[in-house]
């Protein structure tokens, strides 16, 4: 998602520099699990093609073996579904708040 000037995809230790220089309150895992969330809620893109998002390798070899797709076009769509809904703002919500009890 974030090129390398060298090649490849910025790590997250780069990303997390970026966002500590930035003064931004969240962190790089923080990202990746808000992703992996709203992936499985928010949409109906199957296990590999999320797991392939994160850059996440499967500990069963078996599965690895057989299964040798990027899932390239799977990944662009669903990433962009993430990006249109990071990027769209909000509906207000309206709230009641919660009075404190007295005593």
């Amino acid at each position: 998602m974030f090129p390398s000037p060298r090649g490849g995809m910025l790590g997250d230790t780069a990303l997390g520099s970026v966002l500590k220089r930035l003064e931004v309150p969240v962190t790089v895992h923080g990202m990746r699990s808000s992703f992996s969330t709203w992936v499985g809620e928010a949409t109906a893109t199957p296990v590999e093609v999320r797991e392939a998002c994160l850059a996440h390798i499967s500990a069963d070899k078996v599965s690895s073996a057989y299964l040798r797709s990027d899932f390239m076009a799977k990944r662009a769509a669903v990433m962009q579904q993430w990006a249109n809904h990071v990027t769209t703002p909000a509906a207000v919500a309206s709230v009641t708040p919660i009075r404190r009890r007295k005593g």
